[in-house]
């Protein structure tokens, strides 16, 4: 019987591809699988083939295949329209299983096509292998002008002239098996072999390995190493190691073979430790004279970072200025002179601040440092106590003594010098003092400046460009002051400027931009709103926008471009004389558009707030606290300092504790337009609280400063 063969139409072929696609897609509509496209085509062959022997009929019937036709082309019709899906999925392979195939492979030698030559040994590997792991055959293989040629090659030969069997076979052994045997025999040459043929990860296994044997024998010898292939980490390593222990390391005679870069890195850092120095100083000269006529030139930019001002006067007279390098060198004989004159000018040490006056130190931290106070107990007196916290730290501790207790009086820093003056010493605000400190955390000591033009408390000095302003106050009469007074580190005395435009006490003071701001206070019996800002440059006041709602006893601070009004008083209307209320809220500054914004503090954070502007947001209104609340849940009369934009205000009559307000949150989107409208959004979350103040107080000072040791005072 003949057989009759219809081959398929384009239409009629894809027919059981588009069958089978559209069955399975509304099959997997509900699975969330998708058919591959390579195993649609593979079903479109297998189903063409199936369905073309269909179609040998033995009857010959020419009404059979008409029907059969009308049908295909029916469905074929409907199904036109389907479309291809196509997703992506994540191969997880078993890393250790191809590790220890190809491991395998290579041991047994098959598969290779490459030949290594390394000191008559030869290494057969694979190519694949070299370019996933070494630049340098990436390059060879991939890149260069003979990869074409060396491609074709059934077994290409490359001799390597560079390294040495041991050291490659080692190597290949990692590579293959993803772990390598290291020794201090054959590190460096393993180093030298792995940065010559770029394989990164044996050249991280060598530093690894360097890090953990590093010692006070082989420091200096990899100092060199670290250098010599740009080993970060070991370079690092190295460099603290040799620091923590210069006086031994230095000793060594491998020291003095360093190369420049390598000393230059050393006497710019801040963390080697020496007992004075001095150690420094000769430490340079002995390098200096090692080959002196090659080095000489190198005296100044080294002698640039001894710190000659943190040597004894004694030291720098006998001997520092009897070297001959002193009188060789124009650049080291002025480095001497300037650290006399440091010790000669004690008055003036907080402005001749360079960094070869910062002391050397591995912990350098900024502290608050809070200061003196009256007690809130009753017939309390004023405390001469200084206390610390490093905000990472746990708790208070013991800072200093002041010479005399104080409190309402002022502190503030320069040149990481504290400066104390004024306050009252008896009770009931009596007693107020003309007296003025200044107090060397380093050194810790105590240095008497001159006196006050006027006795005052209840005021701030600010500093501002090397000077100290003092505004404003009271004095024992309980008469406030419209007086400013501003001290010269320079002259160590006191001169008087321009006025505020009224007497105030309690006004807030904070420098911003070259100019000083002076806000709110207490006009006698009146609050006031009033903000003034003094020009250097024209030694006058200057009017600017006055506060929202006129306050007195809050602390002004600078941060992130904006001025920052905390807490304070504001009058009770209740009809009774002078009764007042303490004011929650923070009123935030712009000196660019001269514009005031208010932002209050939810009621549910009582000693610790983060603050973060969300742009869009309204202020919450939180006026509907009653005073009772404002006044148990904000202190008054407390102290304020900045940290790295963060806030904190400690102390006052209704708290003792620490409150802290995160400010660079909110900068981001505090933008000119949003404090014109008034606009400031706030999301709040609480933070570990700091450790209680450790004991209850009023009038107290606070300042920050940088600690580099754990101050000796004890009380």
């Amino acid at each position: 019987m003949d057989c009759l063969f219809k081959p398929f139409s384009h239409s009629e072929a894809k027919m059981p591809h588009e069958l089978l696609l559209s069955t399975y897609s509304s099959s997997s509509s509900s699975s969330g699988h998708e058919t591959p496209r390579s195993s649609v085509s593979a079903l479109r062959a297998g189903q063409a083939q199936k369905d073309t022997s269909s179609t040998c009929h033995q009857d010959g019937s020419e009404t059979s295949r008409y029907a059969e036709s009308e049908t295909n082309c029916s469905i074929s019709k409907k199904l036109q329209t389907a479309v291809v899906q196509e997703k992506v999925y994540d191969i997880h392979a078993d890393e250790k299983q191809i590790t220890r195939t190809l491991h395998k492979l290579w041991v047994e030698e098959k598969l290779c096509d490459v030949i290594l030559s390394v000191d008559n040994t030869q290494f057969k590997v694979h190519r694949v292998v070299l370019v996933a792991y070494s630049g340098y055959f990436y390059d060879h293989f991939i890149t260069s002008e003979t990869s074409s040629a060396v491609s074709e090659l059934p077994l290409s030969k490359i001799p390597l002239a560079k390294t040495r069997s041991e050291v490659m076979r080692k190597m290949l052994q990692g590579i293959y098996s993803a772990k390598i045997t290291l020794d201090s025999f054959c590190v460096e040459d393993m180093l030298a072999t792995a940065s010559f043929l770029r394989i990164s990860a044996v050249i991280g296994a060598c530093q690894s390995f360097l890090c953990d044997t590093l010692s006070l024998d082989n420091g200096i010898n990899y100092l060199r190493i670290a250098n010599h292939y740009k080993l970060e980490d070991l370079l690092e390593h190295a460099y603290k190691l040799i620091c923590a222990n210069f006086t031994v390391v230095s000793k060594q005679h491998q020291f003095n073979e360093l190369d420049y870069r390598e000393i230059l890195s050393i006497v710019q850092r801040q963390d080697v430790i020496v007992t004075s120095e001095i150690e420094i100083f000769r430490t340079v000269v002995s390098w200096l004279e090692h080959e002196k006529p090659k080095r000489a030139k190198h005296t100044g930019s080294l002698m640039k970072y001894v710190r000659f001002p943190m040597m004894t006067k004694d030291e720098l007279v006998d001997r520092v200025e009897c070297c001959d390098l002193v009188s060789e060198s124009s650049e080291l004989n002025d480095y001497v002179r300037e650290a006399i004159r440091f010790h000669l000018l004690p008055f003036r040490r907080s402005i001749l601040q360079t960094a070869r006056t910062v002391p050397r130190s591995q912990a350098m931290t900024e502290v608050i440092v809070t200061c003196g106070g009256g007690s809130t107990e009753e017939n309390g007196r004023s405390a001469s106590s200084i206390y610390y916290h490093d905000i990472n730290g746990e708790r208070w501790k013991p800072f200093a003594g002041m010479p005399e207790p104080r409190h309402y009086h002022a502190a503030t820093t320069l040149g990481n010098y504290i400066y104390v003056a004024g306050g009252a010493t008896g009770k009931s605000g009596r007693n107020t003092s003309r007296k003025a400190w200044r107090y060397d955390p380093y050194g810790e000591i105590w240095l008497r400046i001159a006196n006050l033009l006027e006795p005052r408390q209840t005021f701030q000095i600010e500093p501002l460009d090397d000077r100290l302003y003092a505004v404003g106050g009271r004095n024992d009469e309980n008469s406030a002051l419209h007086s400013v007074e501003r001290y010269n580190p320079s002259t160590n005395a006191w001169s008087w400027m321009a006025s505020t435009s009224t007497p105030r006490s309690h006004v807030a003071l904070a420098a911003f931009g070259g100019r000083l701001y002076a806000a709110g206070g207490l006009e006698n019996d009146a609050i006031s709103c009033r903000v003034e800002r003094f020009n250097p440059v024209t030694s006058q006041w200057e009017i600017r926008c006055p506060l929202p709602q006129p306050r007195f006893a809050g602390t002004l601070c600078s941060a992130c471009d904006y001025l920052w009004l905390i807490g304070g008083y504001k009058m009770d209307h209740n009809g009774r004389a002078r009764s007042f209320t303490p004011l929650a809220s923070i009123e935030v500054y712009s000196p660019e558009s001269d514009q005031w914004t208010n932002v209050d503090i939810p009621d549910h954070l009582i000693k610790t707030v983060e603050i973060l502007a969300e742009k869009g947001n309204e202020i919450k209104d939180s006026k509907k606290k009653s005073d009772h609340q404002a006044a148990n849940n904000h202190s008054t009369k407390s102290t304020c300092c900045v940290i790295r934009d963060r806030l904190f205000f400690m102390g006052g009559l209704t708290e003792f504790g620490v409150h802290c307000v995160i400010l660079s949150g909110i900068i981001p989107n505090f933008a000119e337009s949003y404090v014109h409208r008034g606009i400031l959004g706030v999301n709040t979350a609480t933070k570990p609280d700091l450790d209680l103040y450790p004991v209850h107080f009023e009038g107290a000072a606070c300042t920050v400063a940088r600690l580099y040791k754990e101050p000796r005072f004890k009380f």
